[in-house]
């Protein structure tokens, strides 16, 4: 794929690596999640949110696109928290919180 940030070169795809999260939204499952946490990404595609306010982070691989979203009850995560050391542990812990108590009792900063 083009690299629009350095014309003449490609960047990989399938993207297999480490990559910087951007929290953009306040959500529980992104409570305490650092902004500019590494996380695992092995993807071949991205899509892009038809409503902005429901991108809670976005990642950089040539473009800005949405790494985690909400919109309503739904979640979607492009990287693996499985993979994703203590961000990930963090994801999933928050995530597990949410469907086994109120998510309105959850901190979202």
């Amino acid at each position: 794929m083009p690299d629009p940030a350095h014309p003449g070169r490609t960047l990989r795809v399938p993207q297999i690596s480490w990559n910087e999260l951007t929290v953009q939204g306040q959500d529980p499952l992104v409570y305490q999640v650092p902004d500019d946490a590494h996380a695992y990404f092995a993807h071949s595609y991205y899509c892009d949110a038809a409503a902005p306010d429901a991108v809670l982070a976005t990642t950089d691989y040539g473009i800005d696109y949405p790494s985690i979203v909400r919109y309503r009850n739904a979640w979607g995560i492009q990287p693996h928290p499985e993979k994703s050391h203590t961000v990930g542990l963090r994801i999933l812990r928050n995530f597990i919180a949410m469907v086994t108590v109120d998510a309105d009792a959850l901190p979202v900063a």
